[in-house]
């Protein structure tokens, strides 16, 4: 890593770090009513990607079950998952008024069987980088290649993609 992306690295963690606001996540799964029938499948994905256009959000992901080892915590009983995330509760409202929202309920809510949704506001922690630091020592310590690796857990979207390996975010 440069002096220059270390300099300008440290100087968006101490601003994230202080910051008193959190991010709202918006996590939603659908069951379809036929989920064996390839044209709904197709045809809700095509409604939920339009999603992704509406401006308050932050993120914006789909996904489907993953072929993970069967376990008795997990569910993969549902068709698709959007996982949204926003810059705070008030832009999750916006979102669920926007045009492009209530059109996507109105035109495919036909299609499903089911609908979970799990809002989660963000947990703030402070951090701060250090290079080498040893895992099995410094419990609070989390090693991590991108930065994106422990987002479901606790929310480093502030820090940007692109942290360089052998970094640990430590939480105070």
């Amino acid at each position: 890593m440069t002096t220059a992306s270390a300099a300008m690295l440290a100087s968006t963690l101490s601003s994230s770090a202080q910051s008193t606001t959190s991010s709202m996540i918006h996590h939603v799964f659908f069951w379809l009513k036929n989920p064996a029938s390839k044209e709904d499948r197709i045809k809700l994905l095509e409604g939920l990607k339009m999603l992704g256009k509406i401006e308050s959000l932050r993120d914006f992901r789909l996904g489907e079950p993953a072929t993970t080892e069967k376990r008795e915590v997990i569910d993969s009983s549902y068709t698709f998952s959007l996982f949204t995330v926003f810059d705070d509760i008030k832009g999750h409202d916006a979102y669920q008024i926007h045009p492009i929202h209530l059109a996507f309920i109105d035109s495919y809510k036909h299609l499903w069987e089911k609908v979970q949704v799990y809002d989660v506001q963000s947990i703030r922690y402070s951090f701060s980088l250090t290079q080498n630091c040893d895992i099995l020592q410094q419990p609070n310590c989390y090693r991590f290649s991108w930065l994106y690796s422990l987002y479901p857990l606790i929310s480093f979207s502030d820090f940007g993609p692109h942290i360089a390996q052998g970094y640990c975010a430590i939480k105070y």
